[in-house]
């Protein structure tokens, strides 16, 4: 028989089949055993906490033991001992960190205020000369606005009188025979009507005298009158009663008689010199201005009229043999008036017709 150490003699006894069926027995704890104490003490015998030794706290103000949890009575009032509550305690502290006012403070807050002066007075300096140079700036711009104002009005001036020098200088060209030609001529020198040139030095009447009897026939027919001087008459009243007269030749062409048709866009403006001229019944004496309440409807207003002219044209003596013209008066002022009364009250005694002619 072979024995050996890793090999016991009953080694075949061992099997895995035994060991693991072996139960290990768990050991039963006393219930009575507690730790630090004897096993024959009972659970009665265990001291209450109330019957516990309290522990000793060391006091550094009386220098003595005392117990815990318990202040001691014989504690001294320390630095902060008279005071109850917590407002009284803060204005304390106040009053101990304030600083004592010294002559470094008052240095300090003189020269302070010494800056904070000649901080003041400068920005008063300024505000001073932000101040005058704004007036004078106010002053270059409104001397440069008047400057302007006589530079147009001196340009108006001046295109004025060379408006009638190139109308003289125009008027003076002999205008070819035909019934277009001296149409487009006729509103040429005719578009302002009969302006006053005196200012000027040029007569432009002259020019268009001069147009009229190179053109006309002598016996033309003018709406109801005849003759050149009825033309010329009738321009110049027109002109001279209404402000800023200006009629644009818009159309022309022909009639079914064979006459030109020129269809034209006339604006006039009434004045006061035109209420007392043209309409004289509409002036009152009551009022302080003169102008009764129909008038000052009226005053400073611009109308603007359609209307058409017919050049007839004789081409026996190739001249105009009538002119018949007429602009709708009607329609703008009763778009201003408001009501037919009072537009025939502005015609019931005008020197004027609803046509545009004079009476």
């Amino acid at each position: 028989m072979q024995v050996s150490p890793l090999h016991p003699p009953n080694s075949q006894l061992f099997s895995d089949d035994v060991i693991s069926g072996v139960v290990q027995q768990r050991s039963k704890r006393s219930r009575s055993a507690f730790v630090g104490l004897n096993s024959d003490m009972s659970v009665d015998a265990v001291p209450r906490p109330s019957q516990r030794p309290r522990l000793q706290q060391w006091h550094p103000q009386t220098r003595e033991y005392g117990e815990a949890g318990e202040p001691s009575s014989n504690v001294p009032p320390g630095r902060w001992g008279s005071h109850q509550d917590t407002t009284a305690m803060i204005s304390a502290l106040k009053e101990k960190l304030q600083p004592p006012a010294s002559t470094e403070s008052t240095a300090r807050d003189g020269q302070l205020q010494a800056m904070v002066h000649l901080i003041i007075a400068d920005k008063l300096r300024l505000r001073e000369l932000r101040r005058v140079r704004q007036i004078r700036y106010r002053k270059k711009k409104d001397d440069y606005a008047n400057s302007l104002d006589e530079g147009n009005k001196q340009l108006r001036v001046e295109i004025e009188q060379l408006a009638d020098r190139r109308r003289s200088v125009l008027a003076a060209v002999p205008a070819k025979k035909s019934g277009w030609s001296v149409a487009v001529e006729y509103f040429r020198l005719f578009q302002l009507g009969i302006p006053d040139t005196s200012a000027s030095g040029v007569s432009s009447s002259c020019a268009q005298i001069a147009f009229l009897k190179a053109t006309m026939a002598p016996d033309v027919l003018f709406n109801t009158d005849c003759g050149v001087k009825a033309v010329i008459g009738n321009w110049y009243y027109i002109s001279q009663w209404f402000a800023k007269f200006d009629m644009e030749l818009d159309a022309l062409g022909t009639g079914s008689s064979g006459t030109l048709v020129a269809k034209t866009v006339t604006s006039i403006t009434i004045t006061e010199h035109t209420i007392r001229k043209v309409f004289p019944h509409l002036t009152s004496s009551e009022d302080p201005s003169g102008m009764s309440p129909l008038a000052q409807e009226l005053l400073d207003k611009t109308l603007v009229m359609h209307g058409t002219t017919r050049f007839e044209w004789d081409s026996v003596r190739c001249r105009v043999g009538s002119i018949r013209s007429q602009s709708d008066m009607m329609t703008p002022l009763l778009r201003l008036l408001g009501t037919l009364e009072k537009v025939a009250r502005v015609f019931s005694n005008a020197l004027i017709t609803p046509e545009l002619h004079c009476k």
